[in-house]
């Protein structure tokens, strides 16, 4: 794996996201509010982390990409992006840095979540920089998530039944089909195996965040939510309420569960193979 593809590759990011902070710095000159500052240092962190990224590099070029290189670089830039979008919320004293990373990774994933208790305090240029908010939660509904959708039930549900007429038919051929087409056997095998991943996800991070206080079922509403980005989930953490008293651990459990649900699970689960970092083939 070459590393340095990878850095290059987060150069660009970091310099995206300094670019696309230009836009409410200077909505805050438009709008009076003195939270401009904010918004300068989380540029300047950016284009610093940019440029020390481009020196490292060198003259590595993206055209050599891999597969393996391609994946480590989608998992990373999601975190690094949202890294240096939440900076403006630290700047800004707004939120504590795992609760700016909630948010970030909230926005970026269209989620529609929020920490923010109130967001009548907090200026109109950092609203306009918080994707997450409901004015801009539209949006998730034209990007794909990681919930299991009702395609992967009707599949699972079908399963179901071919298994328990093969139960009481065992000499049977039984097919299983979609939308008048027959589904390969690999394709079933994959959709019981990201049920499964889902399930468990779901079930190791609801266990984690209710080390931090949170009760069962609104741990495990919340992780589901976050996962299928679908924003608000039930209890204390419904429609009428925010993340903003989850605990620390427990927002950094979320956010995986948001990154998780928009990199479809199993994008992210490869990194934790020892051959994918140890392997020196080319994917």
């Amino acid at each position: 794996m070459d590393i340095k593809i990878i850095i290059f590759l987060l150069s660009k990011i970091a310099s995206g996201i300094a670019i696309a902070q230009v836009l409410p710095l200077f909505l805050t000159f438009c709008y009076g509010e003195d939270c401009y500052t904010s918004f300068i240092f989380s540029i300047a962190t950016a284009l610093l982390f940019s440029f020390a990224c481009k020196r490292y590099c060198g003259d590595a070029d993206a055209k050599d990409l891999s597969v393996r290189e391609g994946i480590a670089a989608v998992f990373f830039s999601w975190i690094l992006a949202a890294l240096l979008a939440g900076l403006p919320y630290c700047f800004e004293g707004l939120l504590d840095p795992a609760s700016a990373y909630f948010e970030s990774m909230s926005g970026l994933t269209t989620t529609g979540a929020t920490a923010i208790a109130n967001l009548d305090i907090v200026p109109r240029s950092i609203i306009i920089w918080r994707p997450a908010s409901p004015d801009n939660k539209a949006q998730s509904c034209l990007l794909p998530a990681g919930g299991i959708k009702i395609c992967r039930f009707i599949v699972l549900l079908k399963t179901v039944a071919a298994e328990l007429r093969h139960t009481l038919h065992p000499q049977m051929l039984l097919n299983i089909y979609y939308n008048k087409k027959r589904l390969p056997t690999e394709t079933i095998i994959n959709v019981s195996r990201f049920f499964f991943m889902y399930i468990l996800v779901v079930a190791v991070l609801s266990l984690v965040i209710t080390l931090g206080g949170m009760p069962v079922d609104d741990a495990v509403f919340g992780v589901a939510s976050c996962v299928s980005s679908v924003g608000p989930a039930f209890g204390s953490i419904g429609a009428t309420s925010t993340y903003a008293d989850v605990s620390h651990m427990g927002k950094l459990a979320l956010a995986l569960a948001m990154l998780l649900g928009r990199l479809e699970l199993f994008t992210v689960l490869a990194l934790l193979r020892k051959e994918y970092w140890r392997s020196s083939k080319r994917w």
